[in-house]
């Protein structure tokens, strides 16, 4: 076994420190220590207990392996003389004394002293061969520089050595030597115990040190690592120092054993900057080695556990072609276009390189191009482009007109085409041909200089056609000509207050201004014609019946026909009359100037230049067409229709076919009805295209708004206006000023709905004057929205009386009817709602207002609300019913008749069984006398009621005085008999 000496103060404390007196306890004591194979770094201390100044010591020391191993190795760190300590060393002891008192010692040293050997019976164990030259042998010398170690009575820590172990496991002693004097001398700085050799003295006690040097086992239980993704250029890191577990616990060392990148020793950071064409194919496997601080770089690498790798998968960064698109160009421009690339470069472009340059002509469409581009890398990108070769070529306008063969015809093509490359124009063709005078093109300006032969012949139509070019394409344009021998006709619709017979017609005569609810008059105008003069015409005029009504019998014959011997009308489109009410919306106007029966017409009435006739219109009352005007003007449904005829019969014209002329001649073709079949003719009879029109317009303008005042005096909503509007309801239009009636009317427009005179406007007028509700002024915006809501009346004869139900889901706060009757006598109109009534009966008309002025209101549900006695064989009928709810909004209002009976019926008692009291119904189709017994079980006549009444339903109420039971009731007419049974339950 190889036993190692330390020269340490063991010796020192042992020897010299440690003693006082032969009655003094010496102790020394040598700390003990677990460490591990190459841990660097180890720390030793040692402490004693002395009473005896000094001021210097030699001390031997021994290492002694006690099982096996090597302490350290190498030799000690001498200086070259072979007796002086080098600080700094790495191997063996490299620090020293640990002295409370600083500076004491001048110097101290740790040698070998060759050939002194040990005494035989100095070491107890047996170890005799101290010679101090081998590793395990060393001497500690200390020398003072004046001035003495203090004495210390108790045990004090007087040296830490440090050193690091660099052999191989196992435990070893650090223990005292024996010396001989000629090793050297122990000074002591006192008298009072004298020098010697204390070695074998037993007074004092020693503590050995044992140290105990473990494997130092390399590092184990490291994790794997996932896959590093990435990309050429990016750089990549991973910390691969996670799982890292030690035995001793030493610091880690990493090292890279294969792969790319770096690894840091001592973090364990892997990096790798990636480059150009990293990314070839490979994935890359990184593997790195641990080890601690005992162990060097290969010293782990047999050992799997200390080994760690991970791959690595770089993407590449393909070379892209950043301006890749699709062009459009103009055929006469030339494309130039640098294409760019991105990736690693430098590139390689296939073909022309990357400057692409195009010129195509003429050649219209989309060509299909590709360009390639190849990196550093040999990696590629192709673009796939299109360029689209355009053209914005002209569309052919459509130029048809007509015009006077006198004045000639005059077209500018450059004016209404126009084209960046320009345009030449050739190829004039007219079809068919004039007989006399051609049209002439020169340059884009067409001229033609027609004679009366050229008008009149083909009838003066003529299709004219034109070839168009820009350089690249070229088009045909074609269009009409009517070149007309006399002025066209034109019926205008006008203010029949204007000019009869005006050289132009001024845009302010074909308007008529009126006031809603009043009455307008308007003219139907005929200007020129055929050159032989006019003989007939059949118009048919169509207007807008939402706020016009045709009045009855206000058609006549107009100022400018005056000699005419026949005209009429026809209020709808297929010749049908409707009596007062012409709601068709339609007007046929019909007029001959000779009927051939023998009386002449004056000469020159054929020429007509004036108003062939005149109408008048009722302007509807609703407020919310204010400020708008109503159509009036011409539809054509068939061939028939809006025709001139000359006075031979054999020439007529139709409407002209281009209705956007900017005159503005307008006409309304029927969805059957086509110009072009119209004027095919027949057996080379065509009709002209000759007639232009020109609608006018009613329009409602707004009178003064004093809203709330209907009697005009200056006060708005008060009691006077309420009783003035409560007569309006019951003795109608008459009622209002006949000068100021359209403010009055206005002013009734209480609610703000927009529409005048109503109920809502009543009980909206109710509640302002009793402090419900506040007052709207004139603001142009409606507040209300009527008919949010609705309702259903019913109307039915029952007991000789017409009986009005209601029903409805909101509460009511008025109503309004109007009846006609003929044959009839009616009486005053009765309610059991808790309303007011007041009603007015004159010329078969009967008006029935029910309202509250203390604003009571009929609650939601169904209710009986006006009963109306009426007698006598003959009819009546609701023909306006008119309800407002608590609020003032107008309801819609569903009106329902009950047909009367067609079949006698006695229907069931109600209630059933009853107590004292019950209703009997039955029905009479006819106008009867009848009578009604009630019987009891023993056929004995309890009661009898009889009477007479017209067809309609009965009711017979009785209340009976007799004993409980069962009763049966009988009917009895002329033509009818039945019998139905009851109970009284008392």
């Amino acid at each position: 076994m190889k036993r190692f000496s330390l020269i340490v103060s063991i010796a020192v404390c042992m020897l010299m420190l440690c003693g006082a007196n032969a009655f003094a306890n010496w102790g020394t004591f040598v700390e003990s220590k677990t460490a591990s194979e190459n841990q660097t770094g180890v720390t030793l201390d040692f402490s004693c207990q002395n009473d005896l100044p000094m001021t210097g010591f030699t001390a031997p020391m021994v290492v002694r392996s006690t099982s096996g191993g090597a302490f350290w190795m190498g030799s000690l760190p001498f200086d070259t003389g072979g007796n002086a300590f080098v600080p700094g060393w790495s191997n063996g002891i490299v620090s020293g004394l640990n002295w409370d008192w600083a500076g004491m010692w001048a110097a101290l040293l740790l040698e070998m002293r060759p050939g002194v050997p040990a005494l035989p019976d100095c070491d107890p164990e047996g170890d005799t061969d101290y010679d101090g030259t081998s590793t395990d042998h060393f001497v500690l010398n200390g020398s003072g520089a004046g001035g003495s170690e203090p004495v210390h009575a108790t045990p004090f820590k007087f040296l830490t050595i440090q050193f690091d172990v660099n052999g191989n496991a196992g435990t070893f002693e650090i223990d005292t030597a024996c010396y001989t004097k000629s090793l050297g001398h122990i000074f002591m700085i006192d008298n009072v115990f004298p020098p010697g050799d204390h070695s074998g003295d037993g007074d004092f006690v020693f503590t050995k040190g044992v140290v105990t040097i473990l494997p130092n086992e390399c590092p184990t239980a490291w994790g794997s690592y996932s896959d590093q993704p990435g990309t050429e250029g990016d750089l990549l890191t991973a910390d691969i120092s996670s799982g890292y577990s030690d035995p001793e616990g030493d610091p880690a060392n990493y090292y890279k054993v294969s792969g790319p990148g770096q690894v840091d020793l001592t973090t364990g950071d892997w990096s790798w900057q990636t480059g150009a064409c990293d990314a070839d194919g490979s994935i890359y496997t990184v593997v790195v080695e641990i080890t601690d601080d005992a162990h060097g770089e290969g010293f782990c690498a047999g050992d799997v556990s200390s080994t760690t790798s991970f791959t690595v998968t770089v993407a590449p960064v393909n070379p892209t072609i950043d301006n890749c698109q699709n062009f459009t160009m103009h055929w006469t421009g030339t494309l130039n276009h640098t294409f760019t690339a991105s990736g690693w470069g430098p590139f390689q472009w296939a073909g022309d390189g990357d400057a692409f340059s195009y010129t195509p002509g003429c050649a219209l469409g989309i060509h299909n191009f590709s360009t390639t581009v190849t990196d550093s890398c040999g990696r590629t990108d192709v673009c796939d482009f299109e360029v689209e070769v355009t053209n914005e070529f002209i569309t052919c306008v459509d130029l048809s007109t007509h015009f006077l063969f006198t004045d000639g015809y005059y077209e500018d093509l450059d004016a209404t085409y126009s084209d960046p490359d320009g345009l030449i124009y050739s190829n004039l063709v007219i079809t068919p041909t004039p007989p006399d005078n051609m049209p002439v093109l020169a340059g884009g300006v067409i001229t033609w200089d027609p004679t009366d032969n050229d008008a009149q012949f083909n009838g003066g139509l003529y299709n004219i056609c034109v070839d168009i070019t820009d350089g690249c394409e070229s088009i045909t344009c074609c269009w009409d000509l009517t070149v007309q021998y006399t002025q066209p006709y034109k019926v205008s619709v006008l203010d029949p207050t204007g000019d009869p017979y005006p050289p132009d017609i001024p845009l302010e005569a074909h308007y008529v201004h009126v006031y809603s609810g009043m009455s307008a008059t308007i003219g139907v105008h005929l200007k020129n014609g055929f050159i032989q003069g006019t003989g007939a015409f059949d118009l048919l005029l169509c207007y807008d019946q939402s706020m016009l009504s045709l009045v009855a019998g206000s058609v006549v014959k107009g100022d400018g026909i005056a000699d005419w011997e026949y005209f009429t009308y026809r209020s709808g489109a297929f010749g049908q009359n409707c009596g007062s009410a012409c709601p068709s919306g339609y007007l046929r106007l019909i007029a001959v100037r000779d009927m051939n029966n023998g009386v002449p017409q004056p000469a020159g009435s054929e020429f007509v230049n004036g108003f062939i006739a005149y109408m008048t219109f009722r302007v509807t009352e609703d407020r919310s067409f204010l400020n708008m005007c109503a159509r009036i003007g011409f539809c054509s449904i068939d061939c028939g229709d809006n025709i001139i005829s000359d006075i031979t019969g054999n020439e007529i014209a139709l409407a002209f076919p281009d209705q956007n002329d900017p005159e503005g001649y307008m006409i309304t073709f029927g969805p059957d009805y086509d110009l072009e079949v119209c004027l095919e003719g027949f057996k080379g009879k065509n009709p002209a295209s000759f007639i232009y029109f020109d609608p006018g317009y009613i329009c409602i303008i707004p009178p003064e708004d004093d809203r709330g005042d209907i009697n005009l005096n200056g006060i708005a909503n008060e009691i006077g206006d309420a009783v003035l509007f409560t007569n309006y309801f019951i003795y109608g239009p008459s009622v209002w000023d006949p000068i100021w009636s359209e403010n009055q009317i206005l002013a009734s427009d209480i609610n703000d709905d927009g529409i005048v005179a109503t109920v809502a406007d009543l009980v909206y007028l109710i509640r302002i004057i009793t402090g419900d509700a506040i007052p709207y002024g004139p603001s142009g915006e409606y507040k209300i929205n009527p008919y949010a809501n609705a309702m259903d009346v019913n109307t039915e004869m029952v007991d000789g009386n017409l009986v009005i139900t209601t029903s409805s889901s909101t509460d009511l706060g008025a109503g309004h009817l109007v009846f006609h009757y003929t044959g009839l006598t009616v009486g005053a109109p009765e309610t059991n709602t808790g309303l007011d009534v007041k009603s007015n009966a004159a010329n078969g008309e009967l008006r029935v207002l029910v309202y509250s002025m203390e604003h009571n209101t009929v609650g939601a549900g169904v209710t009986e609300f006006v009963t109306i006695p009426v007698e006598g064989n003959g009819t009546i009928e609701l023909v306006n019913a008119e309800f407002s709810d608590e609020i003032g909004n107008l309801i819609t209002v569903n009106t329902h008749r009950v047909a009367p009976p067609t079949a006698f019926e006695l229907m069931q008692n109600y209630p059933n069984p009853f107590n004292a009291s019950t209703q009997i119904r039955f029905a009479l189709p006819v106008a009867s006398n009848w009578s009604l017994n009630i019987y009891n079980v023993a056929g004995q006549i309890v009661e009898t009621f009889a009477g007479s009444a017209e067809a309609g339903i009965v009711s017979v109420n009785w209340n009976a005085d007799v004993a409980s039971g069962i009763y049966f009731y009988k009917l009895d007419t002329k033509d009818f008999s039945a019998t139905k049974k009851m109970v009284l339950m008392k």
